[in-house]
């Protein structure tokens, strides 16, 4: 799930909602929120490669933090 936003809390608002639906469905909630876009910022093709590569990793069972930013300057 890839949110253009940041809210207060700690995960993005499109995500929260996504996986409280996930939840009530019984569905599995193995997620990464990427947030991402931040302030106007392109989201680059580089960007989607390390989002894609970390949700291989949490595929294949490796513990991955479930809230990631990405393409911010301050990383």
């Amino acid at each position: 799930m890839i949110d253009r936003d940041i809210s207060f809390g700690y995960e993005g608002a499109v995500y929260s909602e996504v996986k409280a639906a996930a939840c009530r469905q019984g569905m599995d909630t193995r997620m990464i929120n990427f947030i991402a876009g931040i302030s106007g910022r392109d989201i680059t093709m580089e960007n989607i490669r390390e989002m894609y590569e970390l949700l291989e990793k949490k595929a294949k069972g490796e513990e991955i933090e479930e809230i990631q930013f990405t393409g911010l300057r301050w990383k």
